[in-house]
């Protein structure tokens, strides 16, 4: 084997590590120096407040000279204090991704807090946060459905960055979700402003999510859109594609009735 070959194969391997025992590791042993920086930078913070209270009230004269010196000193240990919540706030998003892929049980979900997490999550893609305008309105109060996290997670991960791929050479990049419910349903709509999926495509899109056979290696549409609804079809979803004022839009329906929504194995 060459240098490449060997090189592949181990790379393979190193790859196959990340999700099952890698990132845990990794979030674990970033949680406690983080949760300590953040604690000390609120107590610093607190601190100093305190001294230069009591300087101000035991010594006048000092505080009045060292007045600019404890503006600069406290804007010094606010800006420490709100990066660190912001630091927090960006590993939060990735440890709430994995944990939710890592989560092997069925539980009952909100839809609208799984699409939370993935648009917080998305916006670790640069071009995704800077480059395109977001619009979510969603349902606070879903009724639960029943399946597994790591299903729901990868499957808003697809339509975001099947939307997200679609926009990259769009003058206007606009995205939209919403969730809503009926008695039977819960609804997810997904808009994008990105280039209208040919009738074609969109057949025969349709076509691998109505067939039980097995689905051709090549079904010549985009590979994360069409695994993102067959996982979805595990949980007899029922999909719709249509173009509304020259956007796509893509609506699924999914049953929240425990009986109907187990899910495959």
């Amino acid at each position: 084997m060459s240098r490449e070959d060997i090189y592949k194969v181990l790379e393979k391997e190193f790859v196959s590590t990340f999700i099952d025992e890698l990132i845990p590791g990794m979030l674990h042993n970033f949680a406690n120096p983080l949760n300590g920086i953040i604690g000390r930078s609120k107590l610093l913070q607190k601190r100093i407040e305190e001294n230069i209270k009591k300087i101000r009230e035991n010594y006048p004269e000092a505080a009045s000279e060292m007045m600019e010196d404890h503006r600069k000193m406290k804007a010094d240990i606010e800006t420490i204090s709100h990066e660190s919540d912001k630091f927090f706030s960006l590993f939060r998003n990735v440890a709430d991704k994995f944990y939710i892929i890592a989560t092997p049980e069925k539980e009952r979900l909100n839809l609208s807090r799984v699409i939370e997490t993935e648009m917080r999550f998305a916006d670790l893609y640069l071009d995704f946060k800077h480059d395109i305008k977001k619009e979510l309105q969603l349902d606070e109060y879903l009724p639960e459905i029943t399946g597994f996290a790591a299903d729901y997670s990868m499957f808003v991960w697809a339509l975001i960055t099947y939307s997200k791929n679609r926009m990259k050479t769009c003058s206007v990049k606009e995205f939209s979700v919403s969730t809503t419910h009926d008695d039977r349903y819960v609804c997810l709509t997904m808009r994008d402003t990105g280039c209208v999926m040919p009738e074609e495509q969109k057949k025969i899109l349709l076509d691998c999510l109505s067939s039980d056979g097995a689905i051709s290696p090549e079904p010549k549409v985009d590979s994360g859109l069409l695994h993102a609804l067959l996982l979805l079809k595990k949980y007899n979803a029922h999909v719709q594609m249509q173009c509304q004022d020259g956007c796509d839009v893509i609506s699924v329906k999914i049953p929240y009735n425990s009986s109907r929504s187990s899910g495959g194995n």
